[in-house]
This record gives C-alpha cells, sequence and structure tokens, in this order.
C-alpha cells in the first residue's frame, strides 16, 4: 500500500490484466491508520489491537519454515 508502481496502458481493443500480490512478513504487527486504507479491512481494528501479530483470516499463512 502507497507503493509506487507503474505499467503501460493497454492497446486499444485489448483487455490489460492484472494480478496484484501483498505478503507480509512473520514479524509484522497491527499498525491500525487513522485515514482509508486500500483496500479496507472493515472490524480488523476490533479484532486484532495495536501491535498484535496480523493472525486473522484476512491474512492467510502462505508458508512457514
Amino acid at each position: 500500500m502507497l507503493t509506487l508502481h507503474a505499467a503501460p496502458g493497454a492497446l486499444a481493443g485489448t483487455r490489460r490484466r492484472v494480478f496484484s500480490l501483498r505478503l507480509l512478513g512473520d514479524d509484522i504487527r497491527h499498525a491500525p491508520r487513522r485515514w482509508q486504507t486500500s483496500p479496507e479491512f472493515p472490524g480488523l481494528t476490533a479484532a486484532l489491537p495495536a501491535g498484535a501479530p496480523m493472525e486473522h483470516a484476512l491474512f492467510p499463512l502462505l508458508w512457514r519454515a
């Protein structure tokens, strides 16, 4: 979020397909924001207190060493 990125536009008459993936490190903690984030995570602040590990269904574990 708030990461600078760019791509060329789609050519006329063609469709541009995009896949976006955001990964979190295992040391990341919840840091509630006063502003609207993109995407929004309704109810996350109520479910995870500030400083809690991001252990929530919205952030599934993909791999563990």
